[in-house]
């Protein structure tokens, strides 16, 4: 029989290997929302959690996006305007609405 430091420390074992993706990036710092510059996801733009930006450094130059956790509206225009599209968790290769176009982004869910 397990004596209760033991069962906690199960408990915790068992907590800790069924941890979803996103709840694991956001305990471990990783990224939620990562930025690509071309249609394949290999020139990283930047990578960003749990937040937005009003205006992008990397402005117009975004064609990809890796959603990893959580839900995100990316805009057409600084400061939440303009064309915008909310994405969830997947890869997605962005719309003639967006391609080039993204200026900022905001977290949604």
């Amino acid at each position: 029989m397990l004596n209760t430091k033991e069962h906690l420390n199960q408990l915790d074992a068992i907590a800790v290997t069924e941890l979803d993706n996103e709840t694991a990036a956001a305990i471990g710092g990783g990224y939620n929302i990562e930025f690509y510059d071309t249609n394949n996801y290999k020139e990283l733009l930047g990578s960003f959690n749990n937040s937005g930006k009003p205006v992008l450094i990397n402005n117009d130059k975004i064609s990809s996006i890796i959603v990893r956790g959580g839900k995100w509206r990316l805009y057409a225009d600084a400061y939440y305007q303009g064309f915008a599209k909310t994405y969830g968790k997947g890869k997605y290769v962005l719309p003639a609405g967006l391609n080039n176009k993204v200026s900022s982004f905001i977290r949604v869910g």
